[in-house]
């Protein structure tokens, strides 16, 4: 869709390289995120989505399907859902080539599981300030900056793709995901001075005071980032003055004093889409 998404498969060997160096570094929290190709359309032609991994929506690598870390992986309609992780080719990449049979708005929905990552007390209160976590980056600061911190993070990502022109109501469906994003508008139907209104859902319950990013990417220009934060129903608001790419990231971290093998739980949720 965008011109430095096309150039993401041209050297394939240095960006993994770049990938790797980053995943080293714990202060870098990588985003995953679902990107489609193009506008969507019904016909013979399929629609491509690929998983994107990067920060700010730089994109650094594209992820091929790896089933062996995707615990749920589907393509919704307003009235059927398909599960890929059967039909899809293990390494398939792009993750999603399909062709749309009908206008219509669907969703696609990929769940991948929780990795183990260890980091120094340091390198945790980088990630904790880049994720907003004052509070926690405060606690860690009284710390030896040597003492270890175990980590658990799992990903849940979703993509609303638009065929045609008619409005739907696919983006506020609950899905059932740990850390789940809902579209409270439809972003067709937005105009320059709405709000898109957005609910952060955990466990199924509403997430209350949560920070919640808005990326943006227009079709010419640089990409934009804006902060909010939700209310007791776990909404929060964003302007919707920009067309373009849209991704939605939320980040939730909370200690885990039960768990054997791990101090701290967190999980991603972005939910990408195109703002007309």
């Amino acid at each position: 869709m965008f011109e430095r998404r096309r150039t993401i498969q041209a050297i394939p060997v240095a960006l993994g390289f770049v990938m790797l160096l980053g995943l080293l570094d714990p202060t870098r929290a990588h985003d995953y995120w679902l990107a489609q190709e193009g506008a969507a359309s019904p016909g013979k032609v399929p629609f491509v989505v690929k998983l994107l991994v990067g920060d700010a929506l730089e994109p650094e690598l594209e992820r091929p399907l790896q089933k062996d870390m995707t615990t749920r992986y589907e393509w919704m309609s307003s009235t059927a859902s398909v599960d890929l992780l059967p039909v899809m080719a293990d390494s398939a990449m792009p993750v999603l080539s399909r062709r749309i049979e009908a206008p219509g708005s669907y969703l696609l929905v990929m769940d991948r599981k929780f990795v183990d990552t260890e980091s120094t007390a340091e390198q945790f209160v980088a990630f904790a300030e880049h994720e907003a976590l004052v509070d926690v980056a405060a606690i860690y600061k009284a710390k030896p900056n040597d003492a270890k911190v175990r980590r658990r993070y799992a990903r849940n990502l979703k993509a609303l793709v638009q065929a045609g022109s008619a409005p739907g109501t696919l983006g506020q469906r609950v899905v059932g995901q740990a850390l789940e994003i809902l579209l409270l508008e439809d972003p067709r139907l937005l105009e320059s001075g709405d709000s898109l209104r957005v609910q952060v859902l955990l466990q199924g319950e509403a997430l209350e005071n949560q920070s919640v990013r808005a990326l943006v990417q227009p079709m010419d220009g640089a990409v934009s980032i804006v902060e909010s934060r939700t209310d007791a129903a776990g909404i929060a608001a964003f302007a919707a003055a920009h067309p373009g790419f849209w991704v939605i990231r939320v980040s939730h971290s909370q200690p885990c004093d039960r768990c054997a093998d791990a101090d701290w739980i967190t999980r991603y949720a972005t939910f990408s889409f195109v703002m007309p």
